[in-house]
C-alpha cells in the first residue's frame, strides 16, 4: 500500500510540475473560467478512473496538470489587485482562506463518507465545485474586471 501511495504522489506531482510550462503561456484573465472547468472535468474524469489503479494515475496526472497554474495565476491576479500597502494583509487573508477550504475539503470528505457516499460521489462532488467556481470568477469578471 505505501508504495501505492507512493506511486500517486508522485505521478500527481509530476503533472503538478510539468502543468505550469504549458499553461502559463495560455492561461488569462480572458480564460481563466475555461481552466475551472477543465480542472473540474479533470477531477470528475480521476473519479470514473479511480477503481483501476493504473488509469487513475492518468487520472491523477491530469488533476495535477491544471491545479499549480490556477493556485499560482489567481494568486498572481491578486497580487495585481492589492495595493502594496495592503499586500501582506490581504495575502494572510487568502492564506486563511485557503486553509479554510482545506479543512472544509476534508471535513466534507470524512462526513460524506462517513454517511455513506462513494468515493467516486465524493470526488464527483469536488469536481463539480470546480464549475461553480468558474461560474463565480466568470459573472466577476464580468462585473467587476474590464475584461471583454
Amino acid at each position: 500500500m505505501p508504495l501505492a501511495i507512493g506511486w500517486m504522489n508522485a505521478t500527481r506531482a509530476l503533472g503538478l510540475m510539468i502543468g505550469p510550462f504549458f499553461i502559463s503561456k495560455i492561461i488569462s484573465k480572458h480564460n481563466l473560467h475555461y481552466f475551472f472547468i477543465l480542472q473540474g472535468l479533470a477531477i470528475i474524469l480521476w473519479s470514473f478512473l479511480e477503481y483501476n489503479f493504473y488509469f487513475a494515475l492518468v487520472g491523477l496526472f491530469i488533476t495535477g496538470f491544471f491545479i499549480t497554474t490556477l493556485w499560482s495565476y489567481t494568486y498572481l491576479l491578486i497580487q495585481e489587485e492589492t495595493e502594496s500597502k495592503f499586500m501582506g494583509r490581504v495575502i494572510s487573508y487568502n492564506d486563511m482562506i485557503f486553509m479554510l477550504s482545506n479543512v472544509a475539503t476534508a471535513l466534507f470528505i470524512g462526513y460524506a463518507s462517513k454517511w455513506g457516499v462513494s468515493l467516486q460521489g465524493i470526488t464527483l462532488t469536488l469536481g463539480f465545485g470546480f464549475f461553480v467556481y468558474a461560474a463565480y470568477y466568470f459573472w466577476f469578471k464580468k462585473s467587476y474586471l474590464d475584461v471583454h
